[in-house]
């Protein structure tokens, strides 16, 4: 019979060895990580079969002084060196292309002489912002047709600004569930466009943030053909010689536009239509600056639209109207400024011009002109063209236009609680 001892006594020893066991795996992964990450920068010389890679792997880039390295990121294994940049990534995305996995880019400049193309479950971030550079007159990265669950971030992406053709960025259509974060693309004649179509063959679920899109020849940012769920947030567009941002023949897909800086674009801030008919509707403009400082963009134009809300969003130093809307309904601006427009041209445009246009409320917006007199260029506050009517214009500061607060045409538009005056 066992002891009152022994009864305490083996229980406490079974303890005891369980909390040594977990002590010592604890220390091995912890070392293991330590160790893992030197491998990383200092991979092994040991080379291994492409059969026997794992699939479902981390992979690792890095710039060598003969050329470039494609390594087993937890493992450290070599897979393959070579001069050409062009085959190690695609390299690695032949091997990720069963399952999917990631492929991380160390440190360096890695030049490309054809666009690198990425599909499903395969994303590629930059580990210290490496720079990857496109030739002229080429796509740099692309997302294929019908592929989900891709990242792309952390990443210096350079073209050619003598480009006449290419993005740096493309995403096919169908995308689904992609996340693209923290990127510089510079020069290049297109930066991102995102394309869609009619369903089945939208997007969905596109996520953009804490990108910088520079020195574009033609547009920042294009979105083309029907999409939902597109949300653009916390991004700076600069220097595209057409457009800051291009929506066309979206359709209803639903897109957000978050904290955006767009300046000094050649011809516009923001350009929406459709080719095919239609409207362009629910998108949605939040804390956003669509200005001109060197540049001096022609106007923010959306033509046939519905649904569209601007909330504190701030429009200044277009060489013509500040936002103009063209045959378009149910439209919310609420907030924000549009202020020291019709730059070059005097007292010939307006801070908001509406043509054809009806369901339109204008609420709270600051528009005005705090130039002082005798140089003042934005001659109306509101303007309202062609058969537009049934708009609500109310709490408005409208003070400090060249000529006048508003030119109200509709007989049912609705003028109230608004400062004007200089």
């Amino acid at each position: 019979m066992k002891s009152q001892e022994d009864r305490f006594t083996i229980p406490l020893i079974f303890i005891l060895f369980i909390l040594l066991t977990l002590l010592i795996l604890t220390t091995y992964f912890d070392l293991h990580s330590k160790i893992n990450y030197f491998y990383n920068i200092y991979p092994r010389q040991s080379y291994i079969n492409i059969e026997e890679v794992n699939r479902s792997m981390i992979l690792g880039i890095t710039e060598e002084k003969t050329g470039y390295l494609l390594f087993d990121w937890v493992k450290g294994n070599v897979i393959i060196r070579s001069r050409s940049a062009d085959e190690v990534f695609e390299h690695a995305v032949k091997l990720l292309a069963p399952t999917g996995g990631s492929i991380i880019v160390n440190p360096g400049t890695y030049t490309l002489t054809k666009p690198l193309t990425l599909g499903s479950k395969i994303s590629l971030k930059g580990n210290g912002f490496p720079t990857l550079v496109f030739p002229a007159n080429s796509d740099g990265i692309v997302i294929s047709e019908d592929s989900s669950y891709v990242e792309i971030s952390g990443l210096i992406i350079r073209g050619s600004k003598e480009s006449r053709s290419g993005a740096l960025l493309r995403i096919k259509k169908h995308g689904f569930t992609i996340r693209i974060a923290n990127l510089e693309l510079f020069s290049h004649y297109d930066g991102i466009i995102i394309e869609g179509g009619m369903p089945p063959k939208d997007f969905w679920g596109i996520i953009i943030s804490g990108v910088h899109v520079h020195d574009m020849s033609n547009n920042g940012l294009v979105v083309k053909g029907y999409g939902n769920v597109l949300y653009v947030k916390e991004s700076n567009i600069a220097n595209s010689g057409n457009a800051c941002i291009v929506l066309e023949d979206t359709a209803d897909g639903v897109m957000e536009f978050n904290n955006i800086h767009c300046f000094n674009s050649g011809k516009y801030s923001v350009l929406a239509y459709n080719t095919q008919g239609g409207y362009v509707q629910h998108k949605r403009f939040v804390h956003c600056n669509l200005e001109g400082i060197d540049m001096r963009p022609e106007t923010s134009r959306f033509t046939n639209c519905i649904n569209i809300a601007f909330i504190d969003v701030e429009i200044a130093g277009m060489r013509g109207n500040g936002l103009e809307l063209i045959n378009c309904r149910d439209v919310r601006i609420i907030g924000g400024r549009i202020i020291n427009n019709s730059i070059g041209s005097p007292l010939k445009y307006s801070g908001i011009y509406l043509k054809d246009s009806r369901n339109v409320l204008i609420q709270g917006v600051f528009i005005y002109d705090f130039s002082p007199p005798g140089q003042k260029t934005q001659g109306f506050g509101i303007y309202e063209d062609g058969s537009s009517d049934y708009n609500i214009f109310q709490g408005n500061v409208l003070s400090g236009n060249g000529l006048a607060a508003l030119k109200v045409s509709g007989t049912h538009s609705i003028v109230q609680g608004n400062i004007e005056g200089d």
